[in-house]
């Protein structure tokens, strides 16, 4: 069980809440997703998958520089050693936003932290 205040979750809730963003993900309903992944950040701010769908989601809606930005403070948490995926995230968000060394640099990073997750 978690509290944060007055809000107290139990671990089925928290990933029925995860699987409700997922599926709005899947769906491309982006405003639905939005906050529940804003408020399972705040409750679990070192869950990498929640990390990973927002960084999605903002690529997705085109915020590249949000994208990248969430990727970078992930990656600066220190809790995620072996990921790959910022790396690939903030890849494709450079090269939407015209910048093919960042992009490169990038992707040589993910190749290199596999085995990819």
């Amino acid at each position: 069980m978690y509290n944060a205040g007055q809000l107290m979750l139990t671990t089925e809730q928290q990933r029925l809440l995860q699987t409700t963003a997922s599926v709005y993900l899947q769906y491309q309903q982006y405003d639905k997703a939005s906050p529940l992944l804003q408020l399972l950040l705040f409750l679990f701010p070192h869950d990498e998958s929640v990390h990973r769908q927002l960084a999605y989601l903002h690529y997705q809606q085109a915020d590249y520089d949000t994208a990248i930005r969430g990727c970078d403070l992930f990656l600066r948490s220190g809790h995620a050693p072996q990921s790959a995926w910022p790396y690939l995230i903030k890849s494709f968000s450079f090269h939407k936003l015209h910048q093919p060394d960042d992009a490169h640099t990038n992707y040589q990073r993910y190749i290199a932290a596999g085995p990819f997750s």
